[in-house]
């Protein structure tokens, strides 16, 4: 599955994509303090994934997001060993220099409406750092309603540091992509 937005498209990760994402969430890291894969580890998962159908397997399976020129920007994981049947777990970083710009929006948007539509969700949940406010603040805008806080429920792998996390969700009735390609909540 490959997805183009307006600015972005959104496609399957590759082995040769585990340099470029693996510095990006090491700058993500720097800012917002959770540790991640080693990049010996980055490495073997995508080239793993990149074995596997996207979607027609269970597990996660990532997704590179990356200008229409071609700088790959971040990326998106869609677990579909999800919560349950028809639910998938959503996560994402992106390249601290694209914060605030829209680009993560845009490509969950798209990817949410992918699901939604053409896959058949009927549910899909993320979860964030509690103190994360422009993920929280992003979850929120696509529609995505506060379910629940998990206290202490993520520990920091090198440091032995344990956070509290808070756990996001919308289902697909409550989905809506305006004629702009813009997410909005859909009225219930």
């Amino acid at each position: 599955m490959t997805i183009k937005t307006a600015r972005l498209i959104v496609r399957p990760v590759r082995a040769s994509d585990a340099e470029v994402l693996y510095d990006i969430r090491q700058r993500v890291a720097q800012f917002q303090g959770r540790s991640d894969r080693t990049l010996e580890e980055t490495r073997a998962m995508y080239a793993e994934m990149e074995l596997r159908r996207p979607g027609d397997e269970p597990g996660w399976h990532q997704y590179v997001i990356q200008l229409q020129l071609g700088e790959v920007i971040g990326d998106v994981g869609v677990n579909f060993d999800g919560p349950g049947p028809q639910q998938v777990e959503l996560g994402y970083s992106l390249h601290p220099e694209w914060w605030g710009r829209g680009a993560a929006g845009e490509a969950l948007s798209a990817l949410l409406d992918h699901l939604f539509r053409t896959r058949k969700m009927h549910r899909a949940i993320a979860t964030t750092a509690a103190d994360n406010r422009r993920s929280r603040t992003l979850l929120e805008r696509l529609g995505f309603r506060h379910e629940g806080t998990m206290i202490e429920s993520w520990c920091e792998r090198d440091e032995g540091h344990w956070s509290d996390e808070v756990l996001y969700a919308i289902l697909e009735r409550e989905w809506k992509l305006s004629d702009t390609g813009a997410a909005v909540p859909a009225s219930t």
